[in-house]
Parts: C-alpha cells; structure tokens; sequence
C-alpha cells in the first residue's frame, strides 16, 4: 500500500486530498457542533504534504480551514460574535499549517538520514549497501529497455604498504583521492561506491563494451598519474563485465566482476580484463 502510494503523481495526490476534504466537511456538517471534527482535517493535511509536498501541504491545509468555517456556519451554530468562528478557523489552519511544516522538516531529515546511511563516511561515495540497491534498479531497467549492463571492480594493488609506511591518515587520503577521481570522469547517471578497505565498484548505465573500456583506460591512467605525483606504490587492478541482457541474479553478475578483477591481481595486477557475454548465462 505504501509503495503504491508513493507512486502516485502530485495531482493525483491533490485530488484525493481534496476529496477527503470534502468528505471530513460532510461529516463535520452532518455531525453537528457539538462533535469536534477539526482533528480529522490533519488527515488529508498530512496526506498531501507527505506525498505531494510543501506546497500541496500548505494547498490542503487552507481548504481545511475554509471547509470547517463553511460547516460550522451552515450548522447555524449561534456565537456572541460574527468575529469568532473567523477566529476559530484562522487558528485551526494555522495549526494545520504548522502540522504541514513540521511534517516537511521530518521528511526531509528522514531522507537526510537514509542519503548518509547509503554513503561511505570517508570517500563520500555511496557504500555496498546502497550500491546493491541501485544495481538491482538498474538490472531490471536494463533488461525492461535492453539495455546493456556493465559492472566494473576495481581493487587497490599494494594499497596495505601505504597505510604500513606513510599511516592511515594518508592511506585514507589516497581512498578520497581515487574516489573523486574517478567521480570526475564519470557521469551523474554511473554508480561509483566503495565496497570496503581498499576496493570500489562502479556500475556504468547503457554503456556499450568500446566506450567502457576507453573509459577505464582514462580513469586508470589518471590514478596511476596521482600515485606517481606523491610516489605511492600504488596500482589498480580493474575486472569489468559487460552484460548485452542481464541476467535474472544481480550476484552472479556482481561475482563475475570481482572474478576477472582477482584474474588479474593473480596475474600481475595493475590491468584491466573485461568480458562481454552476449546472452544470459
């Protein structure tokens, strides 16, 4: 049901919202002023703020207030003042109003909170977690658009001796280094993430075996140029593998990758070996 929700467009959202409106109005009038209703307004109020926004939020929250003045004046409800049902129904959308906020700055840290639990705390790249998520997006995309699917590993060769000699200060400041690295050669639309210690993944969305390739041929050549500036025995084994249809298990294809990546650390490492598989396995 949430995820359903979720996946309705901002008018469609309005629109219910607006209907429950009218139907708390309804109820609110029927009911009578003895019986208070104000609180059921949240209801739509909360909706639409929730799952359309700020401005559907606000949108709802000031037809909730005309809605209440409306019923409680059509329920002849007799007041020493004409000025106090007035009164009543600007501080009930006011309070509506503030409810709608509250809930916007609670989204917003919500999703501030899920952003940092997907990201690596040192590189600022995304983290295993997060990449599994959005490779699991992107190999169903890619199989609905046959698309091709290409992940990359590549692993840090004698990374331990930097953190052994120079300290971990500097081994996480070649992490960052290769991170940003590679985010600048890269799309918004690829998915770089550190798997842990000393080795990354990235996925390349709709990105064909030739384009890959000189691809990480860039990126590899201008890591190993910053390695050599600040003369750290580092090199970087790369293993890719480029799917024409993904398969039905985002694992075996992940596993696959990380095999042609330890291929070339067994064969001398500081390479790049990649494999096109034109059919699902």
């Amino acid at each position: 049901m949430l995820d359903y929700l979720r996946n309705l467009n901002k008018i469609t959202v309005i629109v219910l919202a607006v209907l429950l409106v009218l139907l708390v109005g309804i109820v609110d009038y029927w009911s009578g002023y003895y019986l208070s209703f104000s609180i059921f307004y949240l209801i739509p109020v909360m909706f639409a703020t929730w799952y359309a926004g700020r401005s559907a939020g606000v949108l709802i929250a000031l037809l909730s207030g005309i809605v209440w003045y409306e019923a409680d004046l059509l329920a002849d409800h007799e007041y020493p003042s004409e000025f106090i049902p007035f009164w009543n129904a600007s501080l009930r959308t006011g309070f509506f109003l503030i409810i709608s906020h509250l809930l916007v700055l609670l989204k917003k840290s919500l999703q501030n909170e899920s952003q940092l639990a997907r990201l690596d705390h040192l590189t600022q790249v995304w983290n295993s977690r997060a990449f599994y998520e959005k490779a699991e997006l992107e190999r169903t995309r890619s199989i609905r658009y046959n698309h091709p699917f290409t992940l990359v590993y590549i692993d840090l060769d004698n990374f331990k001796k930097v953190n052994d000699y120079h300290g971990h200060d500097t081994g996480d400041r070649l992490l960052t280094l290769v991170a940003h690295t590679i985010i600048q050669n890269i799309r918004q639309t690829d998915v770089l993430a550190r798997l842990g210690g000393d080795e990354f993944a990235l996925l390349l969305v709709e990105t064909e075996e030739k384009p890959a390739l000189q691809l990480l041929r860039r990126i590899r050549n201008n890591l190993l140029a910053i390695m050599k500036n600040n003369e750290w025995p580092v090199t970087f084994s790369i293993g890719m593998i480029i799917y024409k249809k993904p398969t039905d298990s985002l694992n075996k294809m992940i596993t696959e990758a990380d095999t042609l990546m330890y291929e070339v650390k067994n064969s001398g490492k500081n390479a790049i070996r990649h494999r096109l598989i034109d059919t699902p396995i």
